[in-house]
Protein backbone atom coordinates (compact mmCIF):
# COMPACT_ATOMS: atom_id res chain seq x y z
CA UNK A 1 0.00 0.00 0.00
CA UNK A 2 1.56 3.27 -1.18
CA UNK A 3 1.89 5.93 1.77
CA UNK A 4 -0.66 8.65 0.99
CA UNK A 5 0.49 12.06 -0.29
CA UNK A 6 0.11 14.96 1.93
CA UNK A 7 -2.45 17.83 0.96
CA UNK A 8 -1.05 21.03 -0.40
CA UNK A 9 -2.60 22.80 2.60
CA UNK A 10 -0.63 20.81 4.99
CA UNK A 11 2.45 21.22 3.18
CA UNK A 12 1.46 25.00 3.18
CA UNK A 13 1.16 25.02 7.29
CA UNK A 14 4.16 22.89 7.45
CA UNK A 15 6.47 25.48 5.79
CA UNK A 16 4.75 28.07 7.44
CA UNK A 17 5.56 26.51 10.75
CA UNK A 18 9.18 25.91 9.75
CA UNK A 19 10.00 29.81 8.67
CA UNK A 20 8.46 30.95 11.65
CA UNK A 21 10.76 28.60 14.20
CA UNK A 22 13.87 30.40 11.68
CA UNK A 23 12.76 33.54 12.41
CA UNK A 24 13.09 32.25 15.99
CA UNK A 25 16.34 31.70 16.08
CA UNK A 26 17.68 34.39 13.90
CA UNK A 27 15.78 36.84 16.43
CA UNK A 28 17.35 34.90 19.63
CA UNK A 29 20.95 35.31 17.94
CA UNK A 30 20.59 39.18 17.28
CA UNK A 31 19.36 39.69 20.81
CA UNK A 32 22.14 38.14 22.23
CA UNK A 33 24.80 39.28 20.07
CA UNK A 34 23.12 43.20 20.83
CA UNK A 35 23.45 42.22 24.55
CA UNK A 36 26.79 40.99 24.02
CA UNK A 37 27.74 44.04 22.07
CA UNK A 38 26.13 46.47 25.01
CA UNK A 39 28.36 44.41 27.82
CA UNK A 40 31.51 45.12 25.55
CA UNK A 41 31.24 48.80 25.27
CA UNK A 42 33.96 50.49 25.60
CA UNK A 43 34.87 54.38 24.76
CA UNK A 44 38.27 55.66 23.73
CA UNK A 45 39.74 58.82 25.95
CA UNK A 46 42.58 61.25 26.31
CA UNK A 47 43.42 62.13 30.42
CA UNK A 48 43.23 66.05 30.12
CA UNK A 49 44.28 66.55 34.14
CA UNK A 50 48.17 67.37 34.83
CA UNK A 51 48.91 64.01 36.54
CA UNK A 52 45.43 61.87 37.51
CA UNK A 53 45.36 59.17 40.29
CA UNK A 54 43.84 55.85 39.41
CA UNK A 55 42.68 53.92 42.11
CA UNK A 56 41.03 50.38 43.09
CA UNK A 57 37.49 51.52 43.64
CA UNK A 58 34.63 54.40 42.22
CA UNK A 59 35.86 56.85 45.00
CA UNK A 60 38.76 59.36 46.38
CA UNK A 61 39.01 57.66 49.61
CA UNK A 62 39.97 54.00 47.42
CA UNK A 63 43.98 52.60 47.62
CA UNK A 64 45.58 54.58 44.59
CA UNK A 65 47.03 51.95 42.02
CA UNK A 66 49.30 54.31 39.25
CA UNK A 67 49.31 57.51 38.21
CA UNK A 68 48.79 58.47 34.59
CA UNK A 69 49.34 61.81 33.00
CA UNK A 70 48.04 64.26 30.58
CA UNK A 71 47.76 63.22 27.09
CA UNK A 72 47.86 59.14 27.96
CA UNK A 73 45.07 57.65 25.80
CA UNK A 74 42.79 55.01 27.83
CA UNK A 75 39.69 52.66 27.07
CA UNK A 76 36.44 53.44 29.31
CA UNK A 77 34.89 49.77 30.01
CA UNK A 78 32.49 50.86 33.02
CA UNK A 79 30.74 54.21 35.02
CA UNK A 80 29.17 53.99 38.69
CA UNK A 81 25.26 54.65 38.72
CA UNK A 82 26.08 58.58 38.86
CA UNK A 83 29.03 58.76 35.75
CA UNK A 84 31.15 60.84 38.76
CA UNK A 85 33.21 57.95 38.61
CA UNK A 86 34.72 55.56 35.65
CA UNK A 87 36.73 52.33 35.17
CA UNK A 88 39.66 52.66 32.48
CA UNK A 89 42.21 50.20 30.61
CA UNK A 90 45.59 51.13 29.96
CA UNK A 91 48.89 50.11 29.07
CA UNK A 92 50.88 48.86 31.69
CA UNK A 93 48.82 50.25 34.79
CA UNK A 94 45.99 47.95 36.62
CA UNK A 95 42.37 48.59 35.61
CA UNK A 96 40.94 50.91 38.24
CA UNK A 97 38.80 53.60 38.44
CA UNK A 98 39.35 57.49 37.82
CA UNK A 99 36.94 61.00 37.88
CA UNK A 100 34.99 61.19 34.86
CA UNK A 101 35.70 65.14 34.24
CA UNK A 102 39.11 64.74 34.33
CA UNK A 103 39.27 62.56 30.14
CA UNK A 104 38.53 64.05 27.47
CA UNK A 105 35.97 61.37 25.44
CA UNK A 106 36.07 60.30 22.04
CA UNK A 107 32.12 59.28 22.04
CA UNK A 108 29.09 59.41 24.87
CA UNK A 109 29.22 57.86 27.76
CA UNK A 110 25.86 56.64 28.49
CA UNK A 111 25.94 53.17 26.86
CA UNK A 112 28.88 52.04 29.16
CA UNK A 113 27.53 49.29 31.82
CA UNK A 114 27.30 50.57 35.44
CA UNK A 115 28.74 48.44 37.64
CA UNK A 116 29.05 50.52 40.71
CA UNK A 117 27.23 52.92 43.11
CA UNK A 118 28.14 56.59 44.18
CA UNK A 119 29.96 56.12 47.31
CA UNK A 120 29.53 59.76 49.52
CA UNK A 121 32.65 61.93 50.35
CA UNK A 122 34.16 64.39 52.63
CA UNK A 123 37.07 66.32 53.49
CA UNK A 124 39.11 67.33 56.56
CA UNK A 125 38.04 70.93 57.76
CA UNK A 126 40.97 70.56 61.06
CA UNK A 127 44.70 71.13 60.58
CA UNK A 128 45.05 67.86 61.87
CA UNK A 129 42.40 64.94 63.12
CA UNK A 130 42.87 62.04 64.91
CA UNK A 131 42.11 58.82 62.66
CA UNK A 132 41.19 56.26 64.80
CA UNK A 133 40.20 52.41 65.21
CA UNK A 134 37.30 52.80 66.81
CA UNK A 135 34.55 55.66 67.57
CA UNK A 136 35.87 57.04 70.78
CA UNK A 137 38.75 58.38 72.39
CA UNK A 138 39.60 55.85 74.25
CA UNK A 139 40.48 53.85 71.14
CA UNK A 140 43.90 54.13 69.47
CA UNK A 141 44.93 56.34 66.79
CA UNK A 142 46.01 54.68 63.60
CA UNK A 143 47.69 58.21 62.21
CA UNK A 144 46.14 61.70 61.49
CA UNK A 145 44.79 63.29 58.54
CA UNK A 146 45.72 66.81 57.43
CA UNK A 147 43.56 69.44 56.69
CA UNK A 148 41.80 68.60 52.98
CA UNK A 149 42.30 65.10 53.30
CA UNK A 150 39.91 63.44 50.98
CA UNK A 151 37.58 60.97 52.36
CA UNK A 152 35.17 58.08 51.92
CA UNK A 153 31.82 58.11 54.26
CA UNK A 154 31.32 54.53 54.99
CA UNK A 155 28.64 54.96 57.97
CA UNK A 156 28.64 56.66 61.83
CA UNK A 157 28.01 56.12 65.18
CA UNK A 158 24.87 56.02 66.84
CA UNK A 159 24.49 59.21 67.90
CA UNK A 160 26.68 60.81 64.85
CA UNK A 161 29.60 61.88 66.61
CA UNK A 162 32.10 59.30 64.47
CA UNK A 163 32.11 59.02 61.11
CA UNK A 164 33.37 55.66 59.89
CA UNK A 165 35.77 56.68 57.01
CA UNK A 166 37.77 55.60 54.52
CA UNK A 167 40.97 57.39 53.20
CA UNK A 168 43.48 55.63 50.74
CA UNK A 169 42.10 52.31 51.12
CA UNK A 170 42.39 52.54 55.06
CA UNK A 171 39.39 52.41 57.17
CA UNK A 172 39.48 54.11 60.32
CA UNK A 173 37.06 56.42 62.35
CA UNK A 174 37.41 60.46 62.99
CA UNK A 175 35.11 62.92 65.16
CA UNK A 176 32.27 64.46 62.72
CA UNK A 177 33.00 67.93 63.70
CA UNK A 178 36.13 67.86 61.72
CA UNK A 179 34.97 66.82 58.50
CA UNK A 180 32.69 68.69 56.15
CA UNK A 181 30.46 66.46 54.45
CA UNK A 182 28.56 66.32 50.96
CA UNK A 183 25.13 64.93 52.68
CA UNK A 184 23.41 65.21 55.99
CA UNK A 185 24.94 62.35 58.80
CA UNK A 186 22.01 60.96 59.25
CA UNK A 187 21.85 59.45 55.88
CA UNK A 188 24.58 57.62 56.59
CA UNK A 189 24.51 53.56 57.95
CA UNK A 190 25.32 52.89 61.82
CA UNK A 191 28.12 50.73 62.14
CA UNK A 192 29.00 48.89 64.81
CA UNK A 193 32.09 49.49 65.75
CA UNK A 194 32.69 46.01 67.94
CA UNK A 195 33.62 45.79 71.85
CA UNK A 196 35.70 48.67 73.73
CA UNK A 197 39.04 47.92 73.58
CA UNK A 198 40.44 46.56 76.94
CA UNK A 199 42.41 49.21 78.91
CA UNK A 200 45.94 47.65 79.35
CA UNK A 201 47.42 47.43 82.87
CA UNK A 202 50.42 49.97 83.90
CA UNK A 203 53.80 48.63 83.65
CA UNK A 204 55.23 49.28 87.00
CA UNK A 205 58.53 51.07 86.73
CA UNK A 206 61.38 50.85 89.65
CA UNK A 207 62.52 53.56 91.55
CA UNK A 208 65.84 54.16 91.25
CA UNK A 209 67.60 55.98 94.51
CA UNK A 210 70.49 58.08 93.45
CA UNK A 211 72.65 59.61 96.55
CA UNK A 212 72.23 62.95 97.26
CA UNK A 213 75.80 65.11 96.11
CA UNK A 214 76.67 67.51 98.71
CA UNK A 215 77.94 70.71 97.13
CA UNK A 216 81.20 72.26 97.97
CA UNK A 217 81.11 76.09 97.22
CA UNK A 218 84.53 78.35 96.82
CA UNK A 219 83.38 82.02 97.06
CA UNK A 220 85.78 84.36 94.52
CA UNK A 221 85.49 87.87 95.41
CA UNK A 222 85.03 90.12 92.01
CA UNK A 223 86.39 93.39 91.92
CA UNK A 224 84.54 96.32 91.81
CA UNK A 225 84.28 97.74 88.13
CA UNK A 226 86.08 101.15 87.90
CA UNK A 227 84.02 104.04 86.68
CA UNK A 228 85.85 106.95 84.36
CA UNK A 229 84.32 110.31 85.64
CA UNK A 230 84.88 112.27 82.80
CA UNK A 231 82.82 109.97 80.43
CA UNK A 232 79.70 111.09 79.11
CA UNK A 233 76.65 109.29 79.17
CA UNK A 234 75.59 107.29 75.97
CA UNK A 235 72.24 108.57 74.28
CA UNK A 236 69.52 105.73 74.82
CA UNK A 237 68.81 103.47 71.48
CA UNK A 238 65.24 102.95 70.94
CA UNK A 239 64.26 99.39 71.40
CA UNK A 240 63.25 97.58 67.85
CA UNK A 241 59.99 95.70 68.14
CA UNK A 242 60.43 93.29 64.88
CA UNK A 243 60.93 90.10 65.31
CA UNK A 244 64.18 88.50 64.82
CA UNK A 245 63.39 87.53 61.31
CA UNK A 246 62.65 90.80 59.88
CA UNK A 247 60.05 93.19 60.63
CA UNK A 248 56.09 92.41 61.42
CA UNK A 249 54.44 93.07 58.35
CA UNK A 250 50.50 92.97 58.14
CA UNK A 251 48.78 90.22 56.65
CA UNK A 252 47.24 90.56 53.61
CA UNK A 253 43.21 89.80 54.07
CA UNK A 254 41.47 88.00 51.46
CA UNK A 255 37.64 89.14 51.30
CA UNK A 256 35.71 86.18 50.17
CA UNK A 257 32.41 86.96 48.51
CA UNK A 258 29.35 84.97 48.40
CA UNK A 259 29.86 81.38 46.15
CA UNK A 260 33.49 81.54 46.96
CA UNK A 261 34.39 78.15 46.68
CA UNK A 262 37.57 75.99 47.59
CA UNK A 263 38.41 73.07 44.62
CA UNK A 264 38.73 69.76 46.41
CA UNK A 265 40.74 67.69 43.66
CA UNK A 266 43.86 67.55 42.77
CA UNK A 267 43.80 68.83 39.13
CA UNK A 268 40.06 69.93 37.76
CA UNK A 269 39.45 70.96 34.33
CA UNK A 270 37.95 74.47 33.66
CA UNK A 271 35.85 73.91 30.94
CA UNK A 272 34.37 76.31 27.84
CA UNK A 273 30.70 74.72 29.02
CA UNK A 274 28.85 72.66 31.43
CA UNK A 275 29.86 69.05 31.02
CA UNK A 276 32.87 67.08 29.81
CA UNK A 277 32.38 66.87 25.96
CA UNK A 278 33.26 70.59 26.59
CA UNK A 279 37.01 71.62 25.76
CA UNK A 280 39.37 72.41 28.21
CA UNK A 281 40.27 76.09 29.20
CA UNK A 282 42.87 75.46 31.82
CA UNK A 283 43.57 73.94 35.08
CA UNK A 284 42.71 74.92 38.46
CA UNK A 285 44.19 72.57 41.44
CA UNK A 286 43.99 71.66 45.25
CA UNK A 287 42.70 74.47 47.45
CA UNK A 288 42.57 77.12 44.94
CA UNK A 289 39.53 79.41 45.75
CA UNK A 290 37.08 80.19 42.68
CA UNK A 291 34.28 82.69 42.73
CA UNK A 292 30.55 80.92 41.55
CA UNK A 293 29.34 83.35 39.22
CA UNK A 294 26.45 80.86 37.68
CA UNK A 295 25.34 77.20 37.68
CA UNK A 296 23.21 74.58 34.97
CA UNK A 297 19.67 73.85 35.50
CA UNK A 298 20.83 71.19 38.16
CA UNK A 299 23.59 72.73 39.27
CA UNK A 300 25.78 69.61 38.32
CA UNK A 301 28.50 72.26 37.10
CA UNK A 302 29.37 75.76 38.21
CA UNK A 303 30.18 78.85 36.18
CA UNK A 304 33.54 79.69 37.83
CA UNK A 305 35.67 82.93 37.95
CA UNK A 306 39.41 82.29 39.06
CA UNK A 307 41.14 84.78 41.19
CA UNK A 308 44.65 84.21 40.26
CA UNK A 309 43.65 85.88 36.59
CA UNK A 310 39.67 86.14 36.38
CA UNK A 311 39.33 83.15 34.00
CA UNK A 312 35.61 82.20 33.50
CA UNK A 313 34.46 78.55 32.68
CA UNK A 314 32.60 75.55 34.14
CA UNK A 315 33.79 73.11 36.24
CA UNK A 316 31.91 70.09 37.50
CA UNK A 317 30.06 70.94 41.49
CA UNK A 318 31.77 67.37 42.33
CA UNK A 319 35.44 68.81 42.90
CA UNK A 320 34.68 71.80 44.85
CA UNK A 321 33.46 72.65 47.88
CA UNK A 322 31.83 76.32 49.38
CA UNK A 323 33.15 78.13 51.26
CA UNK A 324 30.30 81.15 51.88
CA UNK A 325 26.97 79.65 50.62
CA UNK A 326 25.87 81.23 46.97
CA UNK A 327 23.76 83.55 46.73
CA UNK A 328 19.38 82.30 46.47
CA UNK A 329 19.47 84.17 43.02
CA UNK A 330 22.41 82.67 41.43
CA UNK A 331 21.86 82.82 37.25
CA UNK A 332 20.98 79.74 35.53
CA UNK A 333 23.21 79.75 32.67
CA UNK A 334 22.44 77.67 28.89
Amino acid sequence: MRPSTPSPTVRRAAAILISALLLGVFAFVATRQTAVAQDTYTVPATVTAGALNVRNGPSIGSARLAVIFQGAEVTVIARNDTTTWVQIQANGIPTGWVGAGNLDYQDFTNPLPVTATTVPFGFINTGLANFRTGPGFEFGIIGTLPLGTAIDLLGRSPGSGWLYVRTEGQVGWVGSATVNTTLPLGALPIVDPGPLPTPSAPTAIPATIFPTPTATFTATPIPPTPVDPTASPVPGTPVPTNTPGGPILPTPTVVLEPGSARITTGALNVRTGPGIQFSVIRLVFLGDVVEVIGRNSDFSWAFIETTDDGTQGWVSTFYIEFIIPPPDDLPILP
